[in-house]
């Protein structure tokens, strides 16, 4: 499926397709409606309501929304340093000192239970990235001193083992960059990974 992202009403992107993702800097501060509508090639934000949010932006706003089919059908994760769940991910846009290590963020956005793998650079040993059956909107994350490393990413979902696993990835993770793993889906077949990376810096004084 295809949809619209509109803000306030003012049509952000349009025909993005499942598992595809968009980016957005800079937004004014205030009360803002976020809506998802279905694509419809004669509508610009328009048609078929697929999901709708209102937010408060507030200087230091930092999210990432996450549109999936089941309620509830907008999951937000937030980027900013208040929570220990949440912390060593960076400040979008980059304004303070550099970031000198690599922040990463494992994130389930799919409506099934989630188990995070992962290898770690030559390392043949496979590892479970904690909390254990990763329910929707769960969130881990953390800052990795190794600021170019390499990992393999796995999952497996609704309980099915390891080695029917739907989605994996290879990536470096890199210093100053968050790196975001989100899977999304509602059964293994249609199971895939979006990754998030974007550069951050320390947060500003």
């Amino acid at each position: 499926m295809r949809c619209y992202v509109a803000l306030n009403g003012k049509e952000q992107r349009s025909g993005k397709a499942y598992g595809s993702k968009y980016e957005k800097d800079v937004i004014g501060t205030g009360s803002k409606l976020l809506r998802f509508f279905k694509y419809n090639p004669d509508k610009t934000c328009g048609g078929t309501l697929i999901a709708k949010k209102k937010l408060n932006i507030t200087p230091g706003w930092d999210k990432t929304v996450v549109l999936t089919r089941f309620a509830p059908k907008m999951v937000l994760f937030d980027n900013a340093d208040t929570d220990p769940a949440y912390e060593w991910l960076g400040e979008i846009p980059p304004r303070g000192p550099d970031w000198p290590c690599a922040a990463i963020a494992w994130r389930n956005g799919s409506d099934m239970r989630v188990e995070f793998y992962y290898e770690r650079r030559q390392s043949t040993q496979r590892d479970n990235v904690g909390p254990a059956g990763w329910r929707k909107a769960d969130n881990l994350s953390w800052n990795d001193s190794d600021a170019n490393d390499y990992w393999r990413l796995a999952a497996s979902f609704d309980g099915r083992p390891e080695s029917e696993k739907s989605a994996e990835k290879t990536r470096s993770a890199k210093a100053g960059r968050r790196h975001e793993r989100i899977p999304l889906g509602t059964d293994p077949s249609n199971a895939r990974f979006v990754i998030i990376i974007r550069g951050i810096s320390a947060a500003s004084p």
